[in-house]
């Protein structure tokens, strides 16, 4: 009886609700917190938009991923843990700034997003302001900060 039950149980387990140590072990994927409409890279078009290579315009929905995957600290009821969410927000600054700056620029004017630069740079009267990468990466951040932070509850 006792050999019955297990393999009738091995039979469900593996058989019936596919739970493998493969399935097991398999990471899930990310699910977005929101969805946006952004505009797509056609990577069979010639030639890229801003003069984008074949890598950098593969980064583009790369960065789309990265932007409407869930903060950590935020939850369903609008509730937000400052500590988890800063070392969220820390953590997709770290990998935007893994990208090329063609496809952060791309994805920000798409968004229609302007940085302002440092504060440096816009004290020079007379001079135009000199966009880093950095700058980029900082309005994207803040775009999904504000994002993540005010999803309907």
């Amino acid at each position: 009886m006792h050999c019955i039950l297990g393999g009738l149980a091995e039979t469900h387990f593996r058989h019936t609700l596919v739970l493998t140590t493969a399935s097991a072990n398999s990471k899930n994927p990310d699910q977005p917190a929101f969805s946006h409409k952004f505009c797509q890279v056609d990577l069979e078009q010639n030639p890229l938009p801003d003069e984008m290579s074949l890598k950098e315009g593969k980064q583009v929905a790369s960065i789309h991923t990265l932007l409407t995957t869930a903060l950590a600290g935020t939850d369903e009821n609008g509730q937000i843990d400052q500590e988890a969410f800063q070392i969220s927000v820390k953590e997709l600054s770290k990998r935007l700034s893994g990208k090329n700056t063609k496809p952060l620029v791309f994805v920000s004017h798409d968004l229609k997003l302007q940085p302002q630069g440092s504060v440096k740079e816009r004290c020079l009267p007379g001079k135009p302001v000199r966009l880093y990468k950095k700058d980029w990466v900082d309005a994207l951040v803040e775009w999904v900060s504000t994002k993540s932070s005010s999803r309907p509850h």
